[in-house]
């Protein structure tokens, strides 16, 4: 009689092949990133982009959230899926979308560089992420310094990764997508910089009314608020 057996298996190839093409790309990859850092119950999140040369672009997302607890980095990000339990405060399910951008880059020919502290041990963790020389396989690199003024936070550079992505594409899809962050918290900021250092504050826009002019007939302009509840069959229902 056969043995029952039970459970996937899975081999480097899934990794190296058939992990890739995810559907991180473009605008995505930034917005994976935002969610983790708001999941982080960061406020201030800093986005920059750099053109390379070679048509590549490097990506970097900063944030002031809580960081990885200290030791767990580099497990966190090798380990494909979590087995912690979300609730319906937090954006991520599953534990992938951090990973599968990682592999992405670098299987792609790029790398990654992640610094985080979770501001209690007073250290910045520091992990690179490539593949090796041979290219046989992807190189994970841990890293650490003192961390002096307590702070916490994580901060992630991507390098010369492959994506048509552009400063204008985020600003317009993240100024309506992020809206409800900052309806729920007025402190809530995501900044976007060229490689030239230009720096800029993405304003956020009410979907309800991204339709709308932003001024009247007379020049003057709208203020556009938020409706938080509307009447249905005589009850009101608060959105």
């Amino acid at each position: 009689m056969s043995k029952m057996e039970f459970g996937w298996e899975t081999n480097e190839n899934f990794f190296r092949k058939g992990a890739r093409h995810i559907g991180f790309k473009g605008t995505s990859i930034v917005f994976e990133l935002i969610d983790n850092s708001i999941d982080a119950e960061s406020n201030e999140i800093d986005i920059t982009l750099k053109n390379n040369p070679d048509d590549t672009i490097d990506i970097s997302v900063s944030d002031n959230g809580n960081g990885f607890k200290y030791g767990t980095l580099k497990q966190s990000v090798k380990t494909w899926g979590s087995t912690r339990d979300y609730d319906n405060t937090q954006i991520g399910n599953f534990g992938v979308g951090m990973s599968a951008i990682f592999n992405e880059v670098v299987q792609d020919g790029g790398s990654v560089k992640i610094r985080t502290s979770d501001g209690s041990s007073g250290k910045t963790e520091i992990l690179e992420i490539k593949m090796n020389e041979e290219r046989s396989d992807v190189e994970f690199s841990p890293a650490e310094e003192i961390n002096l003024d307590g702070s916490s936070f994580t901060t992630i550079e991507l390098f010369k990764v492959n994506t048509k992505l552009t400063i204008a594409s985020i600003i317009k899809k993240a100024s309506i997508v992020y809206f409800p962050n900052f309806d729920r918290d007025a402190d809530f900021k995501v900044t976007i910089k060229n490689g030239k250092g230009t720096r800029r504050n993405i304003d956020f826009v009410d979907p309800f009314y991204r339709d709308l002019s932003d001024k009247d007939s007379n020049g003057a302009p709208i203020l556009k608020t938020f409706v938080h509840e509307f009447t249905f069959e005589n009850e009101i229902i608060d959105i």
